[in-house]
């Protein structure tokens, strides 16, 4: 658990949803945005997804290789730390053991900081999005 509060709230729905979608390894950007959409309904911008890998890489709990996306040794860690049975209340569990505020009703360019290493480039963003409307696979249990 960390009490660094640079992390945003749409980390910790990027990270559990990176989890969900990790259930057979690394996941494509597409894969990780489809689950991200089955949790809440909508779907992550780039500058949540650019931002939200940054962070959470710089904490060691996720990697991109490969365009691949996959949590670390120390992030799926905390994942099965998680005690909530419900996907909504582990991504409030988690947004406690990550140290990100809780949800505000902000413009979603704040969760990229504009000094960052760019991550994700907005083409690849875009592919993926473009994939995932095309073949839409909103489950949180396998593709």
């Amino acid at each position: 658990m960390t009490s660094d509060s640079h992390f945003r709230w749409s980390d910790a729905w990027l990270f559990l949803a990176i989890g969900y979608a990790n259930d057979k390894g690394a996941s494509s950007l597409a894969r990780v945005i489809g689950v991200a959409d089955a949790i809440q309904h909508s779907v992550l911008t780039w500058e949540e997804v650019d931002g939200g890998l940054f962070r959470l890489g710089m904490a060691g709990y996720v990697t991109v290789r490969d365009e691949k996306v996959s949590l670390t040794q120390q992030g799926r860690a905390i994942l099965e730390g998680l005690r909530e049975k419900t996907v909504h209340n582990r991504q409030d569990e988690l947004t406690i053991a990550i140290g990100a505020p809780p949800w505000t009703a902000i413009d979603p360019a704040g969760a990229r900081d504009h000094d960052q290493p760019q991550i994700i480039d907005q083409r690849a963003y875009q592919a993926a999005v473009s994939q995932y409307t095309k073949h839409p696979a909103r489950t949180l249990d396998g593709d």
